[in-house]
């Protein structure tokens, strides 16, 4: 099996220092050469290096990905990231993996920044690790939020405010980070019944905000919520998990540019609930559309992901709702006035929806 599980390795980076970009390019072997490389414009695309790799045909991948690279997709540059770091069908180098993720991360690629926080923090740089959370948790990336609430929980490096933090997890939670529920309910024991519903609908509309505006920054202070004492030495410490096995972004083509680790993201992270309290009325109005019913709620968003690819220019604009309805999910989107016309345009291409209406026997959404 190609993807690997991630490996902790130390850099030779100093504590409490940041190599600029460039000493570290021009301290990793090969990567000089790489950024005076000439452009090769029609080059092929990260997905099709995708396959490569899947079918074993390693050098090809690493071929296409470099001169994506060079044509500055942060994609690309994440995958090599990736490779050189974890990779056995390449040779390790710490090095050009730490570069290539800086590079995607500048681009502003959320997963890049997620890497480079926790070689940040392998290293004992929560600093540098902090601020890089905050620009993808800004962003809506769930494993961002989720390690960003997990250092100010802790305390790890930045001052400890479990208030703040629980809302950042409540948001990892929001947007399927399959640690964060657990982690939720084990501080539930410790944290107000009222703060705890505050948090969520802070969450929610941090969320909302980010499906509105892809720039939208959720930088949560202590003051949303009026007091920053430390809660008791009692609290249950939040741990960080290994990343995931998934190591190696399988992009899939996406209309007008639109990629899984992108744009994308202002879309699929606004996942509210039925808290949020414009959707009993839209739903009344006949501006919800449902795309589907699923087993789980990861399953949902599986789902999702695989229409917004497939329905990209339609639907790139609306934030998915992952609503539990007995032992299912529903998935549902808040279209405005425009749902009837939205799903007949669906419809037409094949994407199976309906617009529902409430039921008035049932509280269920």
């Amino acid at each position: 099996m190609l993807v690997k599980q991630f490996r902790r390795h130390r850099t030779a980076t100093p504590r409490g220092s940041r190599r600029p970009i460039l000493s570290v390019i021009l301290l990793a072997p090969g990567l000089s050469a790489f950024l005076c490389a000439p452009l090769m414009a029609g080059a092929p695309t990260v997905d099709a290096a995708a396959v490569q790799f899947a079918s074993g045909d390693i050098e090809a991948a690493l071929h296409i990905w470099t001169h994506r690279a060079r044509l500055g997709d942060a994609d690309a540059m994440f995958n090599l990231g990736q490779l050189y770091r974890t990779s056995r069908d390449t040779a390790q180098d710490e090095a050009k993996a730490r570069a290539f993720y800086e590079m995607a991360a500048e681009r502003g690629h959320n997963p890049a920044r997620v890497m480079l926080a926790r070689m940040f923090l392998q290293d004992g740089e929560a600093a540098n690790a902090h601020a890089l959370l905050e620009a993808a948790a800004g962003a809506g990336d769930p494993e961002a939020c989720f390690l960003l609430g997990s250092m100010i929980v802790n305390g790890d490096g930045v001052p400890r405010n479990v208030d703040r933090g629980y809302v950042y997890l409540v948001m990892a939670d929001l947007t399927g980070f399959p640690e964060a529920q657990t982690v939720i309910a084990r501080l539930n024991s410790v944290v107000e019944h009222e703060t705890q519903q505050r948090a969520r609908m802070l969450a929610l509309d941090l969320l909302s905000s980010i499906g509105r505006n892809s720039k939208a920054s959720p930088i949560i202070g202590a003051a949303s919520f009026g007091r920053t004492e430390m809660m008791s030495e009692a609290l249950p410490a939040v741990a960080i998990p290994a990343p995931s096995a998934s190591h190696l972004i399988q992009v899939q083509p996406s209309p007008e540019g639109l990629r899984s680790t992108g744009q994308a993201t202002a879309a699929r992270v606004a996942a509210a609930s039925t808290t949020d309290s414009s959707y009993p009325g839209e739903l009344a109005r006949g501006h919800v559309l449902q795309l589907g019913a699923f087993p789980s709620r990861m399953a949902a968003m599986k789902g999702w992901d695989e229409i917004l690819r497939s329905h990209a220019p339609l639907l790139a604009a609306y934030a998915p709702l992952y609503l539990p309805y007995r032992s299912m999910t529903r998935l549902r989107v808040i279209a405005g006035s425009g749902a009837r016309a939205l799903c007949l345009k669906l419809r037409s291409k094949k994407q199976p929806c309906f617009v529902p209406l409430p039921d008035p026997r049932s509280a269920s959404p």
